[in-house]
């Protein structure tokens, strides 16, 4: 088993190529979707929360958050904090209270549960940052989820479409609500819709044409994982610890099967 120290490294560097693709200038390789596959840029914020050592990183995130506010689903922001623990949440929920998150726009912050206002001097810092981030046209090009959402809205039909076309083999309605943090009944109604106007077959596949087939790298289920490594981490037993790593569901997280946390040493 690796070390879980290393692991964290490996996953801080996998966000931080994720990052450059989503438009923050950061000096680290982009994650191109189409060597990795899907970034889901809601499941990004939170693990990059989770995991990052880097101060400059908790001042980028605001930037980008603030940059790129109408494109983001706040409902699902929401949804995913609740796939963490309770300690998980509150550790996540604190380090941006440390952060300048106060400087979020209000819609982010009641999602996740922040009050209070920047100094003007975090605003201007905030300000300065957003400035530095690549435009949208660019962003879209890398992001299928954002170029997703200009076309559909930013609530999740547009996830929903991104993941139907990503994922080359059909899905239940219960596997697209788990990976887009989605309730099974808007998922449902969501496809309702897609299959009337002839979008999705009866099978909930696109025509071939369509289809991405990227796969999936960062996903809801990336930060079920992460949660269950933090979970992990905290066991005294190599065992214990290792079969809650081999207890991982990595099928659709590219992001734990690129870090290795099942490997054996």
């Amino acid at each position: 088993m690796k070390s879980f120290k290393s692991m964290e490294r490996a996953l801080e560097k996998e966000l931080g190529g994720a990052w450059v693709s989503l438009g923050l200038p950061f000096s680290a390789s982009p994650a191109q979707e189409s060597e990795v596959g899907l970034i889901d840029p809601e499941a990004t914020i939170l693990l990059t929360i989770m995991f990052s050592r880097h101060a400059r990183v908790m001042t980028d995130l605001p930037a980008w958050i603030s940059r790129f506010s109408d494109l983001i689903n706040h409902w699902k922001i929401k949804s995913l904090l609740s796939l963490l623990t309770t300690d998980q949440r509150d550790a996540v929920i604190g380090k941006m209270r440390n952060s300048h998150f106060e400087a979020c726009p209000s819609a982010f912050k009641r999602a996740v549960g922040l009050t209070g206002k920047p100094s003007k001097v975090t605003g201007r810092e905030i300000r300065s940052r957003a400035s530095r981030i690549r435009p949208l046209e660019a962003v879209s090009d890398s992001c299928a989820m954002i170029r997703n959402r200009l076309l559909f809205g930013t609530g999740f039909r547009a996830d929903l479409v991104s993941v139907i076309r990503a994922v080359p083999f059909p899905l239940r309605v219960r596997q697209l609500a788990n990976l887009i943090g989605s309730a099974e009944s808007t998922v449902s109604r969501i496809i309702a819709d897609l299959q009337l106007c002839g979008f999705l077959d009866k099978h909930n596949q696109v025509q071939e044409g369509k289809r991405t087939g990227l796969g999936l790298f960062i996903s809801a289920d990336s930060l079920r994982n992460a949660s269950t490594l933090l979970d992990a981490e905290r066991f005294e037993s190599g065992e214990l610890k290792q079969d809650a790593l081999d207890s991982m569901e990595l099928r659709f997280d590219g992001l734990m099967r690129r870090v290795g946390v099942q490997e054996r040493s």
